[in-house]
């Protein structure tokens, strides 16, 4: 066997997100300082969660997992019976034709959840049931519920092995007066932003799932 390594370029893209508030607040109120912090810390990370996964590549939109070419592009219908069949296989034909282990699966929690209400024909949870708090794993492996990937698709892939994400530049904090007249009017800008990026190895190791 041999391994073929190509020139690949992959576009850095700045996320960021902002909060503006009175100055007034930061200084007279300590603890909205943490509270502010948090808050903006949150809205990064569920920011960065979505561009991974959905990101359009337009602008300082980072290009995602569902939109690069070279995956894999698969539904239910063609695949299974149902979303547990086609998941099943659709880990199968990861494995069969690039030899990568799946590791994780990608699901919108709607989806995720219409999946552990599933039963019998006696009424029984296949999956589940209401008294164990467990977290369901789908074929064993880590299932990821996320808002961040649309509803009726799952993502499946080798994601250790295939994936990587580019951080250029870890989160950093500014503020500003400036914006939107804050100067006149008592008000802060603060902003929260990183350099992100993504790159596939190995794009056939990942599976867009349809109609889930």
């Amino acid at each position: 066997a041999a391994l073929r390594v190509g020139d690949a370029t992959e576009t850095i893209k700045k996320l960021r997100v902002y909060i503006p508030i009175a100055d007034d607040m930061m200084d007279d109120a300590q603890f909205m300082i943490n509270y502010v912090n948090q808050r903006l810390s949150n809205m990064l990370m569920l920011r960065k969660d979505t561009e991974l996964i959905n990101g359009d590549g337009i602008g300082d939109n980072v290009q995602g997992l569902l939109n690069r070419s070279g995956i894999v592009t698969r539904s239910v219908s063609q695949l299974g019976a149902n979303p547990l069949e086609a998941i099943h296989r659709g880990l199968t034909l990861i494995k069969t034709t690039t030899f990568d282990d799946p590791d994780a699966i990608l699901i919108n929690p709607i989806d995720l959840q219409e999946i552990k209400l599933m039963k019998t024909d006696d009424g029984v949870y296949i999956l589940t049931s209401p008294t164990n708090p467990n977290e369901v794993s789908l074929w064993g492996l880590k299932t990821v519920s996320t808002t961040g990937i649309p509803e009726n698709t799952a993502m499946l892939g080798a994601f250790q092995d295939q994936s990587a994400q580019l951080l250029r530049k870890d989160m950093f904090m500014t503020t500003s007066k400036e914006y939107n007249n804050g100067f006149m009017s008592g008000r802060l800008s603060i902003k929260l932003e990183m350099r992100l990026g993504l790159v596939l190895w190995r794009p056939s190791s990942f599976l867009k799932l349809t109609g889930v």
